[in-house]
């Protein structure tokens, strides 16, 4: 009876840590950004984008900024953004207002607790937290700053034997220069950046990550680094953690991340169809290579959020497509066999 009672009370105990376990690994990928409320007061509006998987229940972030105020906020369950291997990503979002007493360089921080299992690139990554960080500087004789922000997802989608290009297209609201770097994902001991044949790389003007090619199917961590100069000098950094998924079979279909952009068919022959959204106008789509090169640019015409073109005359890879319009970049990526 004693064993019986034993092998019982063990099993439960399996099940809680296994259940905890799993409610626990949600994060996926994130981002942290801020713009100047008002800057004699030195207030601040801090954004945190976090993209996780499941519906985490009470998972929290814990918001540092730097001066040693800390704040706690709960993830609720929120939209489906994309999805990540047939499983819906959310995305949840946090905006704090908050005042610092004198000038000086802040560290501002957030932190979910844990990301999802089977990270390749971080060891035990089901035990591992995502951890956000960026650079604040506040300097009277810079003048107001608002950090650059990331209009394309931190989510992307790799295929075998395909030279992998991604783009966070970052826009820096104060017009300031920006420089890009790849970076180890922080607080994730053993972290290895992705294996490549090739090379895995980031352009640090253009902001393309190229990863040529990939060899192990599975999902992979990286930290983007972006920094903002302002006459020569460096005024500030923000930082996202991204995901990148290597799935060994590509089927013909939409691209399956993307920021306002649908490309169908995608991989395709060069004819496709673009689906934006309708308050877009006036738009210039540009079209770059793994390089980084701007192989065409043209004018688009939609009509109602549809728009089609022709690029058949292009090389077989993978492009990323950019469209402009006066207020906004969208961005998707394309595959041309």
């Amino acid at each position: 009876m004693k064993l019986i009672f034993k092998v019982i009370l063990i099993l439960w105990v399996m099940f809680c840590l296994t259940s905890f376990s799993v409610s626990a690994v949600q994060a996926v990928a994130g981002d942290i950004t801020y713009r100047t409320i008002n800057a004699p007061t030195r207030t601040f509006e801090i954004t945190v984008n976090i993209y996780y998987r499941f519906a985490p229940g009470d998972s929290t972030i814990v918001i540092h900024y730097g001066d040693g105020y800390v704040d706690t906020t709960s993830i609720t369950n929120d939209s489906t953004v994309a999805n990540l291997c047939s499983e819906p990503v959310a995305k949840h979002v946090v905006q704090v207002v908050h005042s610092y007493v004198s000038a000086g360089n802040y560290v501002i921080s957030a932190e979910v607790f844990n990301r999802i299992d089977s990270i390749v690139n971080i060891p035990n990554s089901a035990n591992v937290s995502l951890y956000l960080q960026m650079t604040l500087q506040i300097n009277p004789f810079t003048g107001s700053n608002d950090s650059p922000v990331c209009t394309y997802v931190p989510l992307d989608n790799a295929s075998q034997n395909i030279v992998f290009i991604h783009n966070p297209v970052a826009v820096d609201p104060d017009g300031d220069s920006l420089s890009y770097e790849i970076i180890p994902c922080y607080a994730a001991p053993g972290y290895f950046f992705p294996p490549a044949s090739n090379s895995f790389s980031m352009n640090a003007v253009t902001g393309d990550l190229v990863w040529d090619t990939p060899l192990t199917p599975g999902y992979y961590s990286v930290g983007i680094l972006i920094k903002e100069w302002r006459n020569g000098n460096n005024i500030g950094a923000a930082y996202r953690d991204m995901m990148i998924v290597f799935c060994p079979v590509v089927g013909i279909g939409e691209n399956i991340f993307s920021s306002g952009v649908r490309i169908f068919p995608n991989p395709s022959d060069g004819n496709i169809q673009l689906t934006l959204p309708e308050t877009m106008d006036e738009l210039q789509c540009e079209i770059i290579d793994v390089l980084g090169a701007r192989v065409l640019e043209t004018n688009l015409v939609a009509s109602r959020g549809q728009s089609f073109l022709n690029l058949s005359a292009l090389s077989k890879g993978v492009y990323l497509i950019r469209i402009r319009s006066k207020k906004e970049i969208r961005s998707g990526k394309l595959i041309i066999e």
